[in-house]
Formats: structure tokens, C-alpha cells, sequence
């Protein structure tokens, strides 16, 4: 296909693609989630117009200075938590039921890549779960969907000894850092004490974000 050819809006054909299909591999990023209010990366206004890269999502940063880093994904956090899966992370976790799946697509195989690290996928599966009959088949999510980036809500311990990872959803992941999503959106910041920041619940260390930064291997 001719890259300047622009995408097909043939319903109709797309349903007859789909029913014949084998394996189907859905590949989605920060536009899955631009609809429910997650802000992008590249467009206008988007986190890395108005935010530094360098400075909050890599190695280096985090040696830097942790609590900025962890204010700003505290800000991701609450802006995760207020938002609500949309239609498109619904119909991509329908797929992944093979009840709903044999009637569009009998003969596939589905698999979900993301790199967001938001869990709208995640709650869009459980939402679709929980409307099943008790008695319909629950495939594991972790062998249909896989967040490449990491997740938003978990956090990793940094000591080299405990590495313990959990996921955690209370607003605010610790009271340290209460109140900064708000200095982070006006561009400000607050000088955290590190004794204040997240700690892992395990050892006690220092805990991070646990997603993949940039410079990082997946």
C-alpha cells in the first residue's frame, strides 16, 4: 500500500478481513487513550511540549533528582485515576473473550501490545469481565496483553536486594507528595524530603516508578 493512500473507512470490508483472520495483533499508544482525557506526548500541548524529557523519564533524571520525578508521575497517576476506559479500549478487550472473539473472528489468535502505562486496558478487561456470565471462559489478561512500557501504578524498590514490585492505586501514593499534581500542571514544583517519597511496603527503601524510561531496556 501506497504510504500516502490514506486508511480504508470500508466497514464492511474490514468486518470480512477480520472474519478470515488468523492472528490478529492490535499495536496501540497514547491515541487509544486521548479520548478518555490522557494527555499525548508530541502534539500540541502534549507532555513532552511541556515537560523535559531529560529531566523526568530516565536514568539520569532519577538520579538527579527523585522528587521531581516522582511528582510528576504523581500527576500521571491522578490523572490516570480520574479517567475512564473509552469505547476503543472496550472493543479491544471484547476481542480478547473468546466468546465474543468466535463471533467476529472464529479462527484467531488475539494479542494486545501496548506502551501505554496508564491501565486503561486493564480496567476496560475487568469492566467487560464482569458482564460475563459466571460460567463464560476468564483467559488470564497477562497472556493477551502486554504493557511494554510498564505500569503507571506500580512501583519497584531500587535496592539492589529486594527489587519487591507492587501494584499500588490510592490517591495519593503517599502523603508526601499530596497536592504537587497541581504545582506539576501550573509548571512549579515542591521540594519533597526523599525520606517523604514513596517507600517500598516490603523493605522500606526508596521506591520508582515502575515503568520504563527512556534508555532502558524492555
Amino acid at each position: 500500500m501506497d504510504p500516502k493512500t490514506p486508511p480504508s473507512t470500508d466497514a464492511a470490508a474490514f468486518r470480512d478481513a477480520l472474519s478470515h483472520s488468523k492472528h490478529i495483533l492490535v499495536l496501540s499508544g497514547a491515541g487509544l487513550s486521548a479520548a478518555s482525557g490522557i494527555p499525548t506526548f508530541r502534539d500540541a500541548g502534549g507532555l513532552w511540549r511541556t515537560h523535559d524529557v531529560r529531566t523526568l523519564a530516565t536514568p539520569q533524571a532519577w538520579g538527579e533528582n527523585q522528587f521531581r520525578v516522582w511528582q510528576f508521575y504523581h500527576y500521571r497517576r491522578e490523572i490516570a485515576i480520574k479517567a475512564r476506559p473509552n469505547a476503543a479500549h472496550t472493543a479491544i478487550s471484547q476481542l480478547l473473550i473468546p466468546a465474543f472473539r468466535a463471533k467476529v473472528a472464529p479462527s484467531a489468535e488475539f494479542t494486545h501490545i501496548t506502551q501505554n502505562i496508564d491501565g486503561l486496558s486493564t480496567r476496560a478487561y475487568n469492566d467487560v469481565l464482569s458482564a460475563l456470565p459466571e460460567t463464560e471462559s476468564r483467559p488470564p489478561l497477562d497472556s493477551f496483553l502486554f504493557e511494554m512500557h510498564g505500569r503507571l501504578f506500580d512501583v519497584e524498590c531500587t535496592a539492589h536486594d529486594c527489587k519487591h514490585r507492587e501494584t499500588i492505586t490510592t490517591s495519593p501514593i503517599c502523603p508526601g507528595l499530596a497536592g504537587t499534581e497541581a504545582l506539576v500542571e501550573a509548571g512549579t514544583e515542591r521540594v519533597v524530603r526523599r525520606a517523604n517519597l514513596p517507600r517500598c511496603l516490603q523493605c522500606g527503601q526508596l521506591a520508582r516508578p515502575g515503568v520504563v524510561w527512556f534508555f532502558e531496556h524492555i
